[in-house]
């Protein structure tokens, strides 16, 4: 039998701050990274369906995705994944990764 000690209370669920978050902040910011990367890409597109809101240090919240480039024009599309953390106050991108 499990019992549950008094004053023993579980952590609240974390609460996203979405005031100043902007999904499309990051995908902006991850398609200036795959341009640069990429000089001749042809198209990018992002899977809004594959976002995932998550806690990052510092009060920080990180959004994860995927997507898919088109390195140059006629190339198939390869698919990708990046990571934004953003200032919770603010709604900065403040660190981006991709991989691809």
């Amino acid at each position: 039998m499990l019992s549950v000690q008094a004053g023993a209370r579980a952590e609240p669920a974390w609460q996203p701050a979405l005031t100043n978050f902007s999904p499309e902040a990051c995908e902006a910011a991850t398609a200036a990274t795959l341009t640069e990367r990429y000089p001749r890409v042809g198209r990018i597109t992002f899977d809004a369906g594959a976002r995932q809101l998550r806690p990052a240090p510092n009060d920080h919240m990180r959004l994860e995705g995927r997507g898919a480039v088109q390195r140059a024009p006629g190339m198939n599309a390869e698919p990708f994944s990046f990571r934004c953390e953003f200032e919770t106050r603010s709604g900065k991108v403040v660190r981006l990764s991709t991989s691809d």
